[in-house]
């Protein structure tokens, strides 16, 4: 406030300089637990937006960076929110945020050196805040290269307010009142000066009489002595602050800072964890099966195999849920670092090292009890095929001249020999088949190999014997016959005689029971025959290895 008088009788000019007191300030204690508690209730609000090309995808509030959370991004098509990017806690908002509660608490439970604890907290939170904004549009500016845009709420910057305030009323409180009394005098005509009280928060100044002839250099040397004395008088709270602000980056940096080969580490850990848990599951499923084998009473090894997946689908389950969520950790441990190509170097390699040199220390007794168990199962001798699962497996196995299709095919069926080893059956079989296509019958004989294995007897081959085909020769005509491939042949006359060309062009002869044998070579036959009526002739083929 400046009040001017001027005193026409006596010549002399006062100037009043008022400056407002501190202590108006000072003395309004409970404006600082309001504030401090205005910043908390801040954070429970958005502190910033995130936008690209000006469409607003997502909010975060204090709170989500003191807790960490994740962006919900929203599918276009069905409008239901989807999995976004993950956002981690803050340092610098944990230490904003535990300021504000520790400035809001000395002052409720009115602790004696409450200004000296809200000026410190109030510091430190204000300068956090200012960090955390830095480091926000930093780290969101290297991932998206610009594409996002952040936008700081009202909720930012009342907290930002609210701090500062708070801790510059708590810094006042600790200071004294300094009155300035300034005096200009004009030139001429001489007068005694009027004086005037002006108070200051650090100390009380005796009046000093100044000229309008101010000396800038003794004043820069009175402030610089009133500043040394302030910072003598203040230090150990200074000390005290810079202290605390170390303390609480040396906490940020050991404990609370993303270090890629910590977090490969934690990941890798959770992972063989999960590995652990399953060995010791199956170790109990495995030990209660070995104990229990005699009394199922097992027919087939794949019964007993049946009932050991049985008691370990449980397992299995529990096992998926585990690695499930030892994956997800993975993940968000690893979305960390994505953006720096170097530091996912860093974590996959430390993954990668530390889970191949998981070691699980129930691994050999897992080992050793996974060999009783396979040793109680090799031991119960699966029955052997009949010759019903032998027609049933012959079905899309194909021999020379004739291709296995359908059941119904099979006209009869017998095994005429078995030969056994001691993981291997060889059957030989003997077919009446028909097709149902041209309606004609064939004989034929087998030998159809099973092999013992972990599943019981299971089919391994067919190899032919042999089949017949029957023709008829017509009489006073010729008939075409094309031999089967890579098959060797002889004709059984069934005691009709007939007539045997080998080719269109080739030799002819005279067959029957009481003729020469021939050879034929071509690949066509033609026969006729040479009775009074149509004979029928068989060809029986036999593979060529």
């Amino acid at each position: 406030m400046v009040n001017q008088n001027q005193e026409s009788g006596s010549g002399q000019q006062t100037i009043n300089i008022q400056i407002p007191s501190a202590d108006n300030i000072a003395s309004r204690r409970s404006l600082i637990p309001v504030l401090f508690a205005a910043v908390i209730i801040f954070f429970f609000f958005n502190f910033f937006t995130v936008s690209c090309g000006g469409q607003k995808i997502g909010s975060v509030t204090g709170i989500n960076l003191v807790t960490g959370t994740e962006l919900k991004d929203r599918d276009m098509f069905s409008g239901r929110e989807t999995k976004g990017e993950k956002i981690p806690s803050s340092a610098w908002a944990i230490i904003a945020f535990g300021a504000a509660i520790i400035g809001l608490g000395a002052f409720l439970i009115k602790e004696k050196r409450e200004a000296v604890i809200g000026t410190g907290a109030g510091a430190i939170g204000f300068v956090s805040l200012i960090i955390l904004q830095f480091a926000i549009k930093s780290a969101i500016e290297k991932k998206a290269e610009g594409a996002i845009q952040t936008d700081f709420q009202f909720a930012y910057w009342g907290a930002l307010i609210a701090m500062g305030i708070a801790g510059f009323i708590s810094y006042l409180r600790m200071q004294k009142t300094y009155s300035i009394v300034v005096t200009a005098v004009p030139p001429s005509p001489p007068a005694t000066p009027n004086t005037e009280n002006i108070t200051q928060p650090l100390a009380s100044i005796n009046p000093i009489q100044q000229a309008n002839n101010f000396d800038i250099g003794v004043w820069l040397n009175k402030s610089g002595k009133i500043l040394i004395e302030w910072f003598s008088k203040n230090k150990i709270i200074l000390i005290s602050i810079a202290s605390a602000i170390i303390v609480l980056y040396g906490v940020y940096y050991f404990f609370l800072r993303h270090d890629p080969v910590k977090d490969g580490k934690i990941a890798a850990a959770a992972a063989c964890d999960c590995f652990t848990k399953n060995i010791d599951e199956k170790i109990k499923v495995n030990e209660e099966f070995v104990k229990s084998f005699e009394s199922y009473g097992f027919k087939k090894r794949q019964e007993a195999r049946n009932k050991l997946q049985e008691m370990q689908n449980s397992v299995d389950k529990e096992n998926t849920t585990c690695t499930n969520a030892s994956q997800q950790k993975f993940n968000d441990l690893r979305n960390r670092y994505i953006a720096k190509q170097e530091m996912v170097g860093k974590f996959d390699f430390t993954y990668n090292s530390q889970f191949n040199g998981c070691n699980p220390s129930n691994q050999s007794k897992f080992t050793s009890l996974y060999s009783d168990v396979e040793n109680k199962i090799i031991s119960i001798i699966d029955p052997e095929p009949d010759i019903e699962k032998i027609k049933t497996d012959l079905i899309g196995q194909q021999i020379p001249g004739w291709r296995f299709a359908y059941l119904s095919e099979y006209q009869s069926a017998d095994i005429l020999s078995t030969t056994r080893g001691s993981t291997r059956a060889e059957y030989q079989i003997k077919f009446q088949l028909i097709d149902k296509i041209s309606n004609s019958q064939h004989d034929c004989e087998v030998v159809a190999v099973y092999l013992l294995g972990d599943q019981g007897w299971y089919f391994n081959d067919v190899r032919m014997i042999y089949i017949t085909y029957t023709s008829t020769a017509p009489l006073n005509s010729w008939f075409k016959i094309t031999p089967l491939k890579n098959c060797r042949y002889s004709i059984l006359d069934q005691g009709h005689n007939y007539w045997a060309q080998d080719g269109y062009w080739g030799k002819k002869y005279q067959a029957g029971p009481n003729e020469a044998g021939f050879n034929l070579t071509s690949s066509e036959i033609y026969i006729m025959s040479r009775e009074s009526q149509p004979v029928d002739i068989v060809f029986k083929y036999f593979p060529n290895n």
